[in-house]
C-alpha cells in the first residue's frame, strides 16, 4: 500500500511538471482543483474507499450565526452613521443662522441702514444655489464623509472671519462664501445616504436627517440669546461659533469614520478603471449626465416638484408673519408667533414622518408625496377660502378659530415639506438606476438649482401680486391671494406626483420579480448543495 501511494505521488508530480506550461498558459485549471483531484486519486488507490458524505447541519448553523452577527453590526453602523450625519447637518444649519441672528446688533454697532443689512443674505442665496449644484456633482468624485466634516470647519472659520469685518461689503463677500461652503452639507450627505445605507431604509433615514435642518435652525436663536445674556458682543459670539465648529468637525469626522463612511467613499466606477481610462472618461462625464438628466421625464418632474415645494416653503416662512396679520388669522404679534411656531413643528413632522410613511407603503415615494400634497391642498385651501370670505371683525372675531388655524397651518407646511424631503431621495434613486457615471450628483445638482429658482419667485413676485390684488379688491384680499397661490402650488405638486405613479408601480413590480427570482435561485442552490 505504501509503495503504491509513493508511486502514484511520483507519477502525479512528473505529470504536473510536464504539463505545467500548458495548464498555466491556458488558465483552464485551478490549483486548488488539481490538489483536490490528486488527493481523491491517492485515497482511491490506497484503498480508503469512497468519501462518505458529511452532514452540513453544523455548517449551516454557523453560517446562519455569522449572517445574524453581520446584520446586527450593519444595523449598528447604519444607526451610528445617521447619528453622525444628523449632528453634522444640524450644525450646518446652526451656523447658517448665526449671522441673521446678529444682524440687528451689527446694524446698530456699525451704523448700517436696515435697507442694506439684507444684502449679505441675498448674496448668500445666489452662491448657495450655485454651490449646491457644484457640490452635488463633486460628491460623485470626492470622499463624501471627509468633505462633510471639513465643510463644518470651513464654515466656522468663515463666520469667525465675519466678526473681524468693519463694513457691509466685506461681510457680504464672506457671507456669500458661506453660501458656497454650505454646499459641503446636504449634497454630500445625500450621496452618503444613497451609497452607504440599504435601499429599504433610505426613506426612513432620509426623513430623519431632513429634520436635522429644523433642529439646527432652532438652536441658532438660543445661542444668540445665551451670548447676549453673558455680555458677549456680536464679534465674540461669531468667534465662539467658529471655535465650536472646529471642535464639532472633528467629532463628526470621528463618528463617521467609526461608522465606516470614510472607507470606499469614491465610487467604484472611478477606482476599477486604469488611471488613463479614468482621465479620458472624466471629460465626457458631465455632458453625458446633463443629457441623461434633461432627457428623463421622471427627473424633470421631480425637479419641478422641487421648485414648487421650495417656492411654497419659502413663501410660507418669509410672508407668513405678514399675511397672518393681514388676513385676520392672527390678531396679535404673539398669535402670529404661535402660528409660525406650529408651522415649523409641522414642517419638522412632515420631514420626519415622510420617510416612515414611504417605508410603510412599500417604498412608494410618489404615492407618499401625492398624499402629502393633497393634505397641503386641503389645509391651505381651507385657509384661503375662509380668509377670502371673511367680512371683518364686526361679523366674526376671525376667519377660523385660532386653534383650528394653528392645526391647518401646521398641516399645510407638513405636507409641503414632506414632498420637498422625498423629492430629493426619489430623484437620487431614479438617477442611480440609470447606471450613468456621475448621474446621481448631476441629478441632485440640477434639482437643487431648479429648487432655488422657486425660492427666487417666492420673494418680490409674491409681494407684487399681493399689492396688485389689494389695489383692486382690498388689503385683506391681497394677503389672502398668497394663500391661494400656495394652494395652487400644492395642487401642482399633487398633479406631478400623480403622473409619476405608473412608472413607480412598474419599477416596484420589476424589483419584486427580481427578488423572487433571486430567492428561488438561492433555494435551488441550497437544495443542490444539500
Amino acid at each position: 500500500g505504501n509503495f503504491s501511494l509513493k508511486l502514484v505521488n511520483t507519477d502525479l508530480a512528473m505529470s504536473n511538471r510536464a504539463d505545467y506550461h500548458k495548464v498555466t498558459s491556458s488558465a483552464c485549471l485551478d490549483a486548488q482543483l488539481i490538489e483536490d483531484a490528486k488527493g481523491d486519486f491517492v485515497r482511491m488507490v490506497s484503498g480508503e474507499g469512497e468519501e462518505t458524505p458529511v452532514s452540513t447541519t453544523g455548517e449551516n448553523n454557523v453560517a446562519a450565526d455569522l449572517a445574524t452577527q453581520e446584520a446586527e453590526v450593519a444595523k449598528k453602523r447604519s444607526a451610528l452613521l445617521v447619528a453622525g450625519l444628523f449632528v453634522g447637518y444640524g450644525y450646518y444649519n446652526t451656523l447658517r443662522g448665526s449671522f441673521p441672528q446678529q444682524m440687528r446688533n451689527i446694524a446698530q454697532d456699525l451704523k448700517i441702514p436696515m435697507s442694506q443689512i439684507g444684502l449679505p443674505n441675498s448674496i448668500f442665496s445666489v452662491f448657495y444655489g450655485l454651490g449646491k449644484l457644484c457640490g452635488s456633482i463633486a460628491s460623485d468624485y470626492l470622499p463624501c464623509a471627509e468633505c462633510h466634516a471639513l465643510g463644518i470647519m470651513l464654515c466656522g472659520l468663515d463666520i469667525a472671519a465675519i466678526g473681524l469685518c468693519k463694513g457691509i461689503k466685506s461681510m457680504s463677500a464672506l457671507w456669500g462664501l458661506q453660501g458656497a461652503l454650505q454646499a459641503f452639507g446636504w449634497p454630500f450627505l445625500a450621496r452618503i445616504v444613497v451609497s452607504k445605507l440599504p435601499q429599504e431604509d433610505r426613506a426612513k433615514y432620509w426623513g430623519v436627517l431632513s429634520m436635522a435642518g429644523s433642529v439646527g435652525a432652532m438652536l441658532a436663536p438660543y445661542g444668540a440669546v445665551l451670548a447676549k445674556s453673558c455680555g458677549v458682543s456680536w464679534r465674540g459670539a461669531l468667534a465662539m461659533n467658529g471655535a465650536s465648529a472646529v471642535a464639532m468637525a472633528w467629532f463628526v469626522r470621528a463618528v463617521l469614520r467609526r461608522a465606516g463612511a470614510c472607507a470606499e467613499s469614491i465610487p467604484k466606477q472611478l477606482t476599477d478603471e486604469r488611471p488613463s481610462k479614468v482621465q479620458n472618461k472624466s471629460t465626457a462625464l458631465v455632458p453625458l449626465s446633463k443629457k441623461a438628466v434633461l432627457g428623463s421625464p421622471a427627473l424633470m418632474s421631480l425637479a419641478l416638484c422641487n421648485m414648487l415645494s421650495f417656492f411654497a416653503s419659502k413663501c410660507t416662512k418669509e410672508w407668513a408673519a405678514v399675511y397672518l396679520r393681514g388676513t385676520g388669522l392672527a390678531a396679535t404679534d404673539l398669535q402670529s408667533a404661535n402660528l409660525l411656531f406650529w408651522a415649523e413643528m409641522g414642517a419638522s413632522a412632515g420631514a420626519g414622518l415622510s420617510g416612515f410613511a414611504s417605508l410603510c407603503l412599500g417604498g412608494r415615494h410618489a404615492l407618499t408625496c401625492l398624499i402629502s400634497a393633497v393634505v397641503a391642498v386641503l389645509s391651505t385651501g381651507t385657509l384661503a377660502i375662509k380668509t377670502r370670505r371673511w367680512k371683518g371683525k364686526e361679523f366674526s372675531p376671525s376667519p377660523v378659530p385660532f386653534a383650528l388655524a394653528c392645526v391647518l397651518q401646521a398641516l399645510s407646511l407638513a405636507g409641503i415639506n414632506a414632498v420637498r424631503t422625498l423629492a430629493g431621495l426619489h430623484g437620487a434613486e431614479v438617477a442611480e438606476r440609470t447606471g450613468v457615471v456621475g448621474m446621481v450628483g448631476m441629478a441632485n445638482g440640477c434639482m437643487e438649482i431648479v429648487g432655488q429658482i422657486g425660492s427666487v419667485f417666492a420673494g418680490q413676485p409674491i409681494g407684487a401680486l399681493a399689492a396688485r390684488v389689494a389695489s383692486r379688491d382690498g388689503e385683506r384680499a391681497g394677503w389672502s391671494s398668497i394663500l391661494a397661490v400656495l394652494t395652487m402650488a400644492s395642487a401642482g405638486l399633487a398633479a406631478l406626483n400623480a403622473g409619476l405613479l405608473p412608472a413607480e408601480t412598474r419599477r416596484l413590480s420589476v424589483e419584486k420579480a427580481k427578488k423572487e427570482s433571486s430567492s428561488r435561485e438561492q433555494v435551488d442552490e441550497s437544495l443542490k448543495g444539500s
